[in-house]
């Protein structure tokens, strides 16, 4: 008869199912059953007949029949019945087809530098193959304390990032994010930045005009500049003078 198998979706590559009858040389049909199939109302009372292919295999030797199915994923969970109808001959056997293990990989890494401005708000992030993973981040090779630090962590689905809701000079630093999972042959669990925080660049918008006037007179100059924090210092000729 058949017997109830497990295998892995990802890990097991095949699975093979035999049986034996007492009499060789007799036709069987392989059929799958499971509740996606029996929903199908082309489906038969012993389910859907297996049609040879890429997915199935079958074959039969005298009085052994054997049904391989290839890559087993979660679709192919569910029951596995041998049909010989010329001597009313049935098996059948369940096949618990498990979720593969998780493999986790950067799908996109951090930049190896991003550059962010005093007093202006910034953000970087790492995009996972998969939401819920173990994910660490690192400054100087240091995990973050969160409590600690000005910054703040932010997940949503299979991105993390870190947001800087007003850069400092002291946020310049080396920082890295970390996959504590199993993490899929051939990729990298770390990836790393080196963020620099430099002083805004800040402009003029407008220029000084030229004032006529007599002396004693009060005289007032304006500049305009992009941004309301914008430092401004004030020279009389080369001599500073006011800010």
């Amino acid at each position: 008869p058949l017997f109830d198998m497990e295998c892995q979706q990802g890990k097991d590559k095949q699975v093979v199912m035999t049986a034996k009858l007492c009499k060789g040389g007799l036709r069987g049909k392989w059929y799958q059953r499971n509740e996606t199939i029996m929903a199908d109302i082309k489906s038969g009372e012993n389910g859907r007949e297996c049609q040879k292919g890429d997915k199935y295999d079958f074959k039969q030797e005298g009085d052994t029949y054997t049904l391989t199915i290839n890559n087993p994923v979660l679709e192919d969970d569910g029951t596995y019945i041998l049909l010989v109808k010329e001597v009313d001959a049935k098996t059948s056997g369940y096949l618990t087809v498990k979720h593969r293990d998780p493999e986790y990989w950067f799908v996109r890494p951090l930049k190896e530098q991003e550059l962010g401005y005093t007093n202006r708000p910034y953000s970087m992030s790492v995009e996972i193959s998969e939401p819920g993973v173990n994910l660490k981040w690192l400054k100087n090779g240091a995990i973050i304390n969160w409590a600690e630090v000005s910054c703040i962590k932010k997940d949503e689905g299979c991105i993390s990032s870190i947001y800087f809701p007003n850069c400092v000079e002291d946020d310049t630093s080396y920082y890295s994010a970390t996959i504590l999972e199993y993490v899929k042959n051939g990729e990298v669990d770390q990836t790393n930045c080196w963020f620099q925080v430099d002083e805004y660049p800040h402009t003029f918008t407008s220029k000084l005009k030229a004032v006529n006037c007599v002396e004693k007179d009060t005289v007032e100059f304006n500049i305009d500049t992009e941004a309301s924090d914008a430092e401004v210092t004030w020279y009389l000729g080369t001599k500073k003078n006011c800010s």
